[in-house]
């Protein structure tokens, strides 16, 4: 059995930045992250590595309904990986606490001394072990206080628009539960054995370097014309390839699938199993299952896409219709969506000759150009989005495009 972990405390504690600090630390091949907050600020990090400024402009905080906290608890039961991590919202209500039932361990990450007791006790109550119990504050050093179980510390600065990246708390909070999950699992049961392209290990053999000072490997755009050429390569006269584990951002998966000519199948922990994208029709209006939004502009039309009641379930892949638009130019995709309907959107813009086809990826903010410029002071006012596939010799994939939003 695997250890899935809660971490949990009351708001504006900076548990979110906690969670992307253990992101940045735990091997990229071992854990999965799950959304436990309709909070708007995702699980792939982009909220806390974005630009700040762009980041507070796309946040949309969706509501706590019962299909939400169904479809965390499903996640988290069905997850294949070593290591489950929810980060949940700051109040212990009937909500949480079925979200708790369904881990193991659990964190706190609390400002508020009373606070700390309380989830302690919270927690302990439904039956969770207790990994870490950490004081939160804004200035000051981190500290060990405790190396026993649970582990007590104090770490600082959890602050969103400057996450301590070097924390020694969050690393030593990384490393209990590395060796809390030391032999949880054999390898070959978390879907790795049956991939054709398995990212982490990818990265490693690509040498992608290293992002702030942890184990994960940053996949820039500019490797993109490379990784077609290594999975083309290796994949040649396959009739499906399948794709396995985490990046940072979901544009390799999606350069896959646009120019791949084999079916793509991307593996989700939490449905679990590979999830073959199908091959999606365009229409007039787009369907129902959708919101969507298409707008003309000059050189390349805006398609955004929002899940209704913020849960796309994966047998409705097939029946997405995404709307019908001009192929003599480029479009970008923009959406909060699980990576597997992101990338049946892009395939079907592709395959329907759009000139190219781009990818809204809010983390690509964070990024300065080589003369150190951020990309506010470069790109005022606009978003970047990667491009994934392209007809157009001029625009290759691993272009960069500013975009309004």
């Amino acid at each position: 059995m695997a250890i899935k972990i809660v971490v949990c405390g009351p708001p504006h504690s900076g548990k979110s930045v906690f969670v992307s600090l253990l992101r940045g630390l735990l091997p990229r091949d071992q854990f999965l992250l799950v959304e436990g907050a309709p909070d708007g600020e995702g699980v792939t990090g982009w909220f806390h590595e974005g630009d700040p400024a762009l980041s507070r402009a796309i946040r949309r905080k969706g509501r706590f309904t019962s299909e939400f906290v169904d479809w965390v608890c499903s996640s988290v039961r069905n997850s294949t990986a070593r290591i489950t991590i929810v980060d949940v919202g700051g109040r212990r209500s009937p909500e949480n606490e079925k979200i708790f039932l369904v881990c193991t361990h659990f964190i706190v990450v609390s400002a508020d001394q009373e606070e700390t007791v309380l989830w302690t006790e919270f927690g302990e109550r439904l039956g969770l072990e207790p990994i870490a119990i950490l004081d939160s504050v804004l200035e000051g050093e981190d500290e060990i206080y405790e190396e026993g179980y649970p582990l007590r510390a104090r770490i600082t600065r959890l602050e969103r628009d400057n996450p301590p990246f070097g924390s020694l708390t969050a690393r030593r909070v990384a490393q209990r539960i590395l060796e809390l999950a030391a032999g949880e699992r054999e390898p070959g049961f978390d879907g790795s054995e049956r991939a054709h392209v398995n990212f982490p290990a990818l990265a490693e053999e690509l040498n992608l370097p290293l992002r702030n000072g942890g184990p994960d490997r940053d996949w820039f755009p500019g490797i993109l014309p490379e990784l077609l050429r290594v999975v083309k390569a290796r994949c040649k006269g396959l009739p499906e390839v399948r794709l396995w584990g985490n990046c940072s951002a979901g544009f390799p998966y999606h350069t896959l699938a646009c120019n791949l000519e084999a079916r793509v199948r991307y593996y989700d922990p939490k449905v679990p199993g590979y999830v073959p994208l199908p091959e999606l029709q365009l229409g007039e209006g787009g369907d129902q299952l959708l919101d969507w939004r298409v707008e003309e502009r000059d050189g390349y039309s805006l398609v955004e896409f929002t899940i209704p009641g913020q849960v796309f379930d994966v047998f409705d892949l097939p029946l997405v219709e995404p709307p019908a638009i001009p192929t003599h130019k480029g479009v970008v995709v923009s959406g909060k969506a699980p990576w597997w309907l992101t990338g049946a959107i892009c395939r079907a813009y592709h395959r329907a000759g759009v000139r190219w086809v781009a990818v809204f990826t809010p983390q690509e903010s964070c990024r300065r150009d080589p003369e150190g410029k951020k990309w506010s002071e470069r790109y005022p006012g606009l978003a970047p989005a990667v491009v994934v596939g392209s007809h157009d010799p001029t625009v290759r994939v691993g272009t960069v495009i500013p975009f309004r939003l």
